[in-house]
């Protein structure tokens, strides 16, 4: 059992954080070593899981020191420069070399004469540098962008610094049984310090030096311990050595909860404890790089973030602005095309075809419209309902219809009675006789149609901008047909 997070919470909470800004292209750095390469694989397992694609992954050897350590440096540094999308970098290094990483990034800036913008990206700090400011000595965070960090829990050191206080009060008295103080009075002594003056150097020494994360870590184990050994002798006489067993210890610490500070606390299966990470935003005040400002907290229950009222806060809700993407957003009108080989974060933006529309962005695939109903332009991000359309017998170009149909049907008449009446005569006989009262009256036929055209609805439209097939044009295709 422990009383700090499991790492793979710290991953999980990393991605999520991504996944909330809609960070999708990232890179990774990390030192060689059993911490960088499991947090980096734990990572990679839970990005991908989330839609997260990683960039590029660089490795760090331990060593500080040696050539080839400068030359992984060295192409960490061209690697970030060069990957100008990726905005977002995780970071699961040693402090030195993140120093290092920095500085290396402000000179191949400088040797290379880009704008100083270049380098600057969001940066996010795993537990193992985000409280160690002195990464950007040589420098600026101005220079190198914003860093959000992840730490352990931060408790309340106020019982800590009240033990202090009583150990400077009491002097060497309070040392008796302390090996690691007498060690420190001792060297303190041996640094030129009085005797009187040994306690409160050393008192001021561990106020200096105070992990709050730590205190609440050992604070948590203890009360643990207390309150399982409590629950079990109340049940039974534990006076003596011996009264508690392991394994009693054991199934309480498994079965019990426990308070600190009115919070309640358990582990679960695993031995892990339900305690979270906190969220941490650098900034500096132009002397002094400040890495110590709680912006949020990460609960691993619900796999969600909490805002805190910190003056930073704003500040880091607003990195969801910074784009940190291998392709732009596919909009709603389009979908996504992934190349075969390439990264499923890195497509081609392609409009949906006719009747077919997507509503979201970045859509796999366009949605079909029911053509019976609907219909939908190329690119569409939504379907039209189609529209029943009928003329009306007030409807101006009815109106005009129907007055060239009973005019086209009077002068039919008027002339099969002109050419009835002047039958026998040599012109009518030479236009066919009694067979040009069939094409007449044929006519007529044709400009009826018109006038019962105007009472039937027409056929469903695919839109406003779709041709009218109409029977006005067949009618007068007919007529023409016939003159």
């Amino acid at each position: 059992m422990r009383t700090i997070p499991n790492d793979f919470y710290q991953t999980a909470a990393m991605t999520t954080l991504f996944n909330i800004n809609n960070w999708n292209w990232v890179g990774i750095v990390i030192t060689d070593g059993d911490y960088g390469r499991s947090a980096s694989e734990q990572f990679l397992i839970q990005a991908l899981g989330k839609g997260i694609c990683v960039a590029f992954s660089l490795i760090i050897p331990q060593s500080v020191i040696g050539e080839y350590t400068h030359y992984a440096i060295e192409i960490a540094a061209a690697m970030i420069l060069n990957n100008t999308k990726v905005q977002v970098i995780v970071s699961f290094a040693r402090s030195t070399h993140v120093k290092l990483l920095f500085e290396e990034l402000k000179n191949q800036v400088l040797r290379r004469g880009l704008n100083r913008e270049s380098m600057r990206r969001v940066w996010v700090a795993s537990d193992s540098w985000s409280s160690s400011p002195s990464v950007t000595r040589n420098v600026s965070l101005r220079d190198i962008g914003h860093i959000v960090g992840f730490t352990h829990k931060h408790g309340d050191s106020s019982s800590y610094n009240q033990y202090l206080s009583r150990l400077e009060k009491a002097g060497h008295e309070y040392a008796k049984n302390n090996p690691f103080l007498q060690k420190l009075f001792m060297l303190l002594s041996a640094a030129g310090h009085k005797d009187t003056e040994v306690v409160s150097e050393a008192v001021k020494i561990l106020r200096k030096h105070i992990g709050v994360d730590t205190i609440l870590s050992i604070e948590m184990a203890i009360s643990a311990i207390a309150q399982a050994v409590a629950s079990i002798c109340k049940s039974k006489d534990c006076k003596g050595p011996g009264a508690v067993q392991p394994w009693e210890l054991l199934d309480a610490l498994w079965m019990e909860e426990f308070q600190l500070n009115g919070e309640t606390y358990h582990f679960d299966d695993n031995g892990d404890i339900n305690l979270g990470y906190d969220l941490t935003m650098w900034w500096s005040d132009g002397n002094k790089v400040h890495e110590d400002d709680i912006v949020a907290e990460y609960h691993p229950q619900t796999d969600s973030f909490t805002y805190t009222s910190n003056s930073m806060t704003q500040q880091f809700i607003d990195l969801k602005h910074i784009i940190s993407k291998c392709t732009n957003s596919c909009v709603p009108g389009e979908f996504k095309k992934t190349a075969e080989g390439q990264h499923t974060c890195c497509y081609e933006c392609i409009n949906c075809t006719e009747n077919y529309y997507s509503n979201m962005t970045d859509m796999d695939q366009c949605l079909s419209c029911d053509t019976s109903k609907e219909w939908s332009a190329v690119g569409s991000s939504n379907c039209t309902p189609k529209v029943l359309l009928f003329f009306s017998w007030d409807d101006s170009f009815a109106i005009a219809l129907l007055f060239f149909s009973a005019l086209g049907i009077l002068l039919v008449v008027l002339v099969s009675a002109l050419f009835l009446h002047q039958r026998d005569t040599p012109v009518v006989k030479a236009a066919g006789g009694p067979l040009s009262q069939v094409i007449l009256f044929s006519l007529v036929a044709s400009y009826v149609s018109a006038i019962l055209f105007v009472d039937m609805s027409l056929h469903l439209l695919a839109g406003p901008q779709k041709p009218v097939c109409s029977l006005h044009h067949e009618s007068n295709h007919s007529a023409g047909g016939m003159s």
